[in-house]
């Protein structure tokens, strides 16, 4: 029988306090259909929005969780691993969407979610050996997904997080890929660009020519076109470049999913502001979702750091709309007006002039 330590880690992360977040019924498995409808746009264009009607008709729910990543259980194989937080995760959803009484259309969920983040590991001097190959998910046909995917096409939805990927074009290459799933399938995947990353883990700056030559350089931080909206997804550290931010508004988002976790102290960066200049100078909305703590088992014993938090909505405005104070969701309504409204209000203050700027990088 399992033993829950008496000893709970303590690091220097802020802790969140609250109770856990009950995952409610399983998605049963099924087939993985992949219909991806990911779409990189090839340069800034009007903005096609919603629709051009009033806001009540177009607004709908969108939702951040902050709720704590279940990582190592030593005995476990790394396939059902993955396949327990899938079902986890479509869990969540499904109780979400039963119990809201406006039914959320979008879900961020924290980076890893799948996963775990794994430095409590190191912390406790465990070092496992895994399967990467069998830690990694492949988009085009991963039965693991199925529960998440079909949550998703149950209640109509989208559903945001990140994992580490693998590509059947690409052996021996492993991503840390910011994803969306919808009701038709993988609706976007984006490997992260840049930024500290986990031994083992390309990043895209270090292997961008290989990876357009297969993907064509609109694949390098892409837009998808959705019925809620043009989506893009930025994974931890990426926010802190402001370039990666413009390029996915001129690319057309309107709202910008950041599946993160976040360190407090001193030397870590000043996350809600950063957040709230983004949205501002961009003109988007920001969802933000960090996990709360990380629970391991090691040696029949379950274990758990403490994160700061910091799951948030951003509005275009560069407010901030909603944010949880303890485990659970925060939730808001998305109203494509209020994007229109603040491009309108901001952007010949905000808009970089493009010849002042074309040398840069040259």
């Amino acid at each position: 029988m399992m033993e829950k330590t008496s000893q709970t880690l303590v690091t220097r992360r802020r802790f969140i306090k609250g109770s856990a977040f009950a995952a409610g019924v399983m998605a049963s498995m099924g087939t993985l259909k992949v219909g991806s409808r990911q779409k990189a746009f090839a340069a800034e264009k009007e903005d096609r929005l919603f629709s051009k009607k009033g806001a009540g008709d177009n607004s709908y729910a969108a939702c951040v969780m902050q709720i704590p990543l279940h990582g190592f259980r030593e005995g476990e194989t790394e396939r059902a691993w993955i396949e327990r937080n899938a079902k986890r995760l479509a869990g969540i959803i499904e109780q979400t969407a039963l119990s809201s009484r406006t039914k959320p259309r979008l879900f961020v969920f924290p980076v890893l979610s799948l996963l775990g983040e794994g430095s409590l590991l190191a912390e406790l001097g465990t070092v496992p050996r895994f399967n990467i190959d069998e830690l990694a998910v492949d988009f085009e046909h991963d039965s693991r997904l199925t529960p998440i995917l079909q949550a998703c096409k149950r209640h109509n939805c989208y559903v945001a997080s990140s994992c580490v990927e693998k590509i059947a074009a690409l052996p021996g290459k492993y991503f840390h890929t910011g994803f969306i799933l919808g009701p038709e399938g993988v609706v976007l995947r984006s490997p992260k660009t840049q930024a500290p990353t986990s031994p083992g883990i390309t990043l895209l700056k270090d292997f961008y020519h290989e990876y357009i030559k297969h993907f064509g350089s609109d694949a390098v931080l892409p837009v998808a076109e959705t019925p809620i909206g043009n989506l893009g997804c930025l994974v931890e550290g990426e926010f802190l470049i402001p370039e990666a931010v413009r390029t996915l508004r001129k690319k057309g988002a309107h709202i910008i999913l950041h599946p993160t976790l976040q360190h407090e102290g001193p030397g870590n960066p000043p996350y809600m502001a950063l957040r709230q200049a983004n949205a501002f100078a961009n003109g988007v909305y920001w969802l933000s979702a960090a996990p709360s703590r990380e629970i391991v088992i090691v040696k029949g014993k379950e274990y758990e750091q403490k994160y700061g938090g910091g799951s948030s909505i951003v509005g275009p405005d560069g407010m901030v709309i909603s944010a949880p104070d303890c485990e659970g969701a925060a939730t808001s309504l998305i109203d494509p007006n209020q994007i229109i409204s603040c491009r309108n209000a901001h952007e010949k203050r905000t808009k970089p002039a493009d010849i002042i700027y074309q040398n840069l990088y040259g």
